[in-house]
């Protein structure tokens, strides 16, 4: 059946607007941006909202701004403390930090991504690095030259890595050996007591609740600049173990924990009140840092863990996340109005409706387009449809007529509502790991 060509997605211009900017971009600069890109009709605002809503490397800044994650992150340092099986294997394991400082697409789908960095081994030489699995662990795997850069400089388990983005966009970083004798521990420790006490203020403040996904912490943590700093914390997972209030919950994300008659607002006081990692560092700071680092496999590679997050306030992981809100002015349910969102009645919209009145006005369709919820009500119908075509190999004669008719006139490709890219049994990222560091 012929289609009408289809207009770039909102989500498709919205990316190429950030990604294409070297600074953070209002509201109205973006829907700027978004209208050089496509056309752009009734309701285009709310879209626009909606599709930052669904791109994780679109982080909203504090000052009514949105950048793109690749480029806050340039110049950002992140501190690494090496294993012995990492200097071994020529590889480092990553937290969620790390895997989104070399591969911020990632979290996107939580899908693999394919490209080769460039690590400049402090100015000696460079070499390249891809991500890999080790262990049941994301890892960022380097060749053997790796190994033998870190004996000539005298590496030991227990030394630093400090980890820099030159241009994560172009996958250009650099690493620099530091021992753990150079170590500045009350320049460390007072990092890391700002980390904790800023990822509490971002998990109340920014997205107006007590729990959020690791991933969405370290966007919004890019996103205040806080490694763009000489002296970088401790590894995230060790720091807002030892030094703040959240909690690790099914390993998936952190919660506050608040003590008994503490309100949410008495944040801070306290905060890293415990001794950092160091040659005299606690005990019980060495072996939370040692817990984490062995922490085993899943015994199967799924997108899904085992247990039951509902009473956490997480969600089992699928395919499809948002990662709002989006609103750079406020926090959720803070009752401040989202710079994209309307006060013209009759602006109920999503992408898929913006596309189909665009494809209804190209085509120039007699009479006027369906509402927002009457496309949807037949949208609804044809998946139905598809799928009983699907489940019985075959479809009535009235049946397909009537799927022809109802893709016909939404604009919409029957096969595009065929989704075998996602199964229950799939793994994640192909044969990849689903844990982190």
């Amino acid at each position: 059946m012929p289609t009408p060509s289809r207009l770039p997605t909102y989500a498709a211009c919205v990316e190429l607007v950030l990604s294409g900017s070297a600074e953070p971009l209002t509201a109205d600069e973006l829907v700027e941006g978004v209208r050089r890109c496509r056309t752009i009709t009734k309701g285009a605002r709310s879209a626009i909202g909606r599709a930052l809503e669904a791109l994780y490397q679109a982080v909203p800044l504090v000052d009514a701004r949105y950048g793109w994650l690749p480029t806050l992150m340039r110049d950002s340092v992140i501190r690494h403390t090496l294993e012995g099986e990492e200097m071994r294997g020529g590889f480092l394991l990553l937290d969620e930090l790390e895997h989104a400082l070399f591969f911020p697409r990632f979290f996107q789908n939580l899908e693999a991504e394919e490209r080769t960095l460039q690590i400049d081994l402090f100015g000696e030489e460079i070499i390249e690095a891809k991500l890999s699995a080790r262990n049941g662990m994301w890892a960022l795997a380097f060749g053997p030259r790796f190994g033998a850069w870190l004996e000539e400089g005298g590496a030991m388990p227990g030394d630093d890595l400090l980890l820099r983005a030159v241009d994560a966009a172009a996958g250009r970083y650099s690493l620099r050996l530091q021992p753990v004798e150079a170590r500045d521990e009350p320049a460390i420790h007072e990092r890391n007591a700002a980390l904790a006490q800023l990822a509490e203020e971002l998990g109340r403040e920014i997205l107006g609740r007590h729990s959020l996904y690791t991933w969405q912490l370290v966007a919004r943590l890019m996103g205040r600049g806080f490694f763009h700093h000489a002296t970088p914390p401790d590894d995230l997972h060790f720091v807002l173990e030892e030094y703040s209030r959240l909690h690790l919950v099914e390993g998936l994300g952190y919660e506050l924990q608040l003590a008994e008659g503490q309100s949410a607002e008495q944040t801070g006081q306290g905060a890293g009140l415990r001794s950092g990692r160091g040659g005299q560092g606690s005990a019980a700071s060495e072996s939370t840092r040692t817990a984490k680092a062995a922490r085993p496999p899943a015994e199967k590679k799924s997108n899904k863990p085992a247990a039951d997050n509902s009473a956490s306030g997480f969600q089992s992981l699928n395919k499809r996340i948002v990662f709002g809100p989006r609103s750079a002015n406020g926090a959720q349910g803070d009752g401040m109005k989202s710079p994209f969102e309307s006060d013209e009645p009759g602006e109920d919209t999503c992408e898929a409706y913006e596309e189909y009145l665009a494809a209804h006005e190209e085509a120039q369709r007699r009479g006027d387009p369906l509402t927002h919820d009457d496309y949807h009500l037949l949208e609804a119908e044809l998946e139905s449809l598809v799928d009983l075509e699907l489940e019985f190999g075959y479809l009535m004669a009235d049946q397909n007529q009537r799927k022809l008719e109802l893709a016909d006139r939404l604009f919409i490709d029957p096969e595009s509502l065929v989704d075998g890219s996602w199964d229950d049994d799939e793994e994640l990222g192909g044969d990849g790991p689903i844990l982190w560091n």
